[in-house]
């Protein structure tokens, strides 16, 4: 199993398999020589990746290049890390390396890759993957998911090992593991770069017949597949020794911007491109021939003792043709490590001849003083020019150039970058220390390290001289004011009893602001200002020059006491029913007067239409102090109609007359009845169909209404 921790911000992960003789030239900072470095997707090749060219070249020389289509292209972002670009993946974007015999492991390699912004949950992502991906199924993978990392090498005993505990995924991170398939342990020691552990069974051949996906996993599933960004993917086909891994770990530190433990190079904000190195840590782990990715190789160091390392990495200015160059290396060196020779690949700058191009080294930018080296050797075939017995201090630089170097104005170099802090407590500026420039003229600054500066932006400036001239730089530097104003004495609410007018006129004392720095003070309301019944908050704000603010706030309430007046409030008023058992009322409304603004509401309005029976009619007069007053009458509708009883003089008819009970049976059309409240009941002393004796028999109807009146 691996065991993995993590404490860095950019990750970087190397698998390590087998130790070999180190002849190193042309990898990664000078690591790998040509035949060892069996895929190289190199982070400035990603300039060139696009949708009318989705080729992300190799840079090992077995064209082992990942293609994609143009529609699967990812995003190219510039100075992802650090200068270096960065190909952003979605998670559907892959590309392809074809299979080749190169890729397959017999037991020895190594992997380096640097991602960042991996933001899977839960599933694993592929950086990529060669195979591996099922019990029985060869290759390596390297993937993650979420705070793990996962390495997977399947050989053809089946065997799996997985690196876990890798916090910190959703930014980039940097990881490094070594693994020796002799002794089947795997330790390096990075200080703040995670180690991660391996411990397995010697390895079978990684033989996979399946191509090298980048940004995918073997089952090509979209959601296996990477998420984030790649900058760089480097596979060797061996173990690297602990000397080489330094200069390899130093190479990525300047090549991306990566703060590590152990620098061996510390002139990265200046001089970062194609970094590359020689060095020895001790007998067996040593790397005495470098020259990487740019045109200077460097190697028969003298004096290489245990510990001692030189490395050297330049501007990025252009080598013009001709043999004039643009170029300035600096060199770091550890140690005393002698004399070197040092070989200037110059194909297709025009060179003749050896006396066309002189090497020259200085301890200051400007060259001013330099030594000149003779080049020693000059071969018309291989176009590589020689320079023997060359010593370089502590912090050299170097450049070529066609003849003596001839003296111009200074130069100044490491002129610091803008700086930006904050005021120191209780006062409006900041002192500020800085480490100045080095230049080979006399230096003057219009401020030095521990001046006192106010806050806002001050430009500082250096200024060299020499008999040739004179060269300036400069910077900012910007105190931010992080102090946040003070308010003292702040009043206190403000009650004012007000039984005559609405509003008043109210006076207090301000609040006094302080700050370190100059502060404003304003208000939404001023002393004397008038203000209307209810409760106004007043807020003072005092704000200072650096957009630092506070405030408080008070309540002045003017308190209303007075009740409205209501007069002329109508007395009760009673009317009788209309035809339809209610009766429209009207009546003059009361006047109501107050000392604030008053509202006045009633339950009903001159006009309405109102029922039989009594009514309470009420007038609710409130101002804005909430105090009320009211006023009420009754309005009594009364229903004195009798119910109206037609055609109460009908026909009668009689029939079935018995002599015997001397009686018979009378009938008419019973009579109608109406009213305009509604009938109640109605009661008779006969029905039509009774039987009547002889004689005359008086029938009665009674109707009565819904409010008692009768009628008969």
């Amino acid at each position: 199993m691996f065991k993995g921790y993590h404490k860095s911000c950019i990750w970087l992960a190397f698998w390590l398999i087998s130790l070999h003789a180190n002849y190193a030239q042309y990898g990664p900072g000078g690591v790998g020589d040509n035949g060892e470095v069996v895929l190289w997707l190199h982070h400035s090749m990603l300039d060139s990746l696009n949708a009318s060219n989705p080729l992300w070249k190799d840079l090992s020389g077995l064209d082992n290049h990942a293609v994609t289509s143009p529609a699967m292209v990812p995003t190219i972002l510039n100075n992802r890390f650090g200068n270096s670009s960065g190909a952003r993946f979605n998670g559907n974007q892959t590309m392809t390396v074809a299979n080749n015999p190169s890729l397959n492991f017999n037991s020895d390699m190594s992997i380096a890759v640097v991602v960042g912004n991996q933001s899977s949950a839960g599933d694993n992502r592929f950086v990529f993957s060669k195979g591996a991906g099922t019990t029985n199924d060869l290759g390596y993978s390297l993937a993650a998911r979420n705070d793990q990392i996962k390495l997977r090498l399947a050989d053809d005993s089946n065997e799996y090992y997985d690196s876990l505990e890798y916090p910190g995924l959703n930014n980039p991170a940097l990881a490094i593991s070594l693994y020796d398939d002799s002794d089947e342990t795997s330790t390096l020691n990075t200080g703040n770069l995670p180690a991660l552990f391996l411990q397995s069974d010697d390895l079978n051949p990684l033989a996979s017949s399946q191509d090298l996906v980048v940004a995918g996993g073997p089952l090509q599933q979209s959601t296996s597949n990477w998420v984030g960004y790649i900058g760089e993917i480097v596979l060797f086909n061996r173990k690297l020794n602990v000397a080489e891994e330094l200069i390899l770990e130093n190479y990525l530190s300047v090549t991306f911007d990566i703060n590590i433990a152990r620098p061996l190079y510390v002139h990265r904000n200046n001089y970062a491109y194609q970094l590359a190195g020689i060095g020895r840590q001790d007998g067996s782990n040593t790397q005495t021939d470098a020259k990487g990715d740019g045109m200077v190789r460097i190697d028969q160091a003298s004096d290489l003792d245990d510990g001692e390392y030189l490395l050297w990495a330049h501007n990025n200015d252009k080598v013009n043709s001709g043999g004039v160059s643009e170029n300035v290396w600096r060199v770091d060196r550890t140690g005393n490590i002698g004399q070197v020779r040092l070989r200037l690949y110059l194909t297709g700058y025009g060179i003749n001849d050896q006396n066309d191009v002189s090497l020259f080294v200085s301890n200051v930018p400007s060259f001013n003083g330099a030594t000149e080296y003779q080049a020693t050797d000059w071969d018309d075939v291989t176009e590589i020019m020689t320079f023997e017995n060359v010593n370089f201090g502590i912090d050299d630089y170097f450049t070529f150039r066609p003849g003596v170097v001839q003296a111009g104005p200074p130069i100044i170099d490491e002129c610091p970058l803008d700086i930006t802090t904050v005021n120191d407590p209780g006062v409006c500026e900041a002192s500020v220390g800085w480490v100045p420039p080095i230049s080979d003229g006399t230096l003057t600054s219009s401020h030095n390290p521990g001046d006192n500066f106010p806050v806002g932006t001050t430009t500082v400036t250096y200024t060299a001289t020499n008999a040739e001239g004179t060269t300036t730089c400069t910077f900012d530097i910007i105190v931010n004011d992080v102090e946040v104003p003070m308010l003292s004495n702040c009043p206190s609410d403000i009650i004012i009893n007000d039984a005559d007018d609405c509003e008043e006129r109210v006076s207090w004392t301000p609040p006094v602001a302080s700050d370190n720095c100059n502060v404003v003070l304003s208000s939404s309301h001023n002393p004397g200002d008038l203000f209307s019944g209810g409760t106004t908050t007043v807020t003072y704000t005092a704000l200072d020059d650096g957009g630092n603010s506070v405030s408080c706030s008070f309540d002045i309430t003017l308190v209303d006491d007075e009740a409205p007046e209501l007069e002329d409030c109508p007395k009760d008023i009673m009317v009788n029913t209309g035809a339809n058992c209610d009766q429209i009322v009207n009546w003059p409304p009361p006047t109501v007067t107050d000392n604030c603004r008053v509202t006045l509401s009633s339950t009903h309005n001159p006009g309405d239409a109102f029922p039989v029976g009594s009514t309470t009619v009420t007038y609710t007069a409130i101002d804005d102090g909430g105090n009320q007053s009211s006023c009420s009458f009754i309005i009594t509708v009364l229903d004195e109609e009798v119910p109206l009883i037609l055609n109460c003089d009908p026909v009668v008819s009689i029939s079935d007359y018995q002599p015997a009970t001397a009686d018979a049976v009378a009938t008419w059309d019973a009579p109608t009845f109406s009213d305009n409240c509604g009938i109640a009941a109605v009661t008779t002393s006969h029905n039509p169909g009774d039987r009547f004796p002889v004689g005359t028999t008086t029938v009665t109807y009674k109707v009565d209404d819904v409010n008692g009146n009768i009628s008969e």
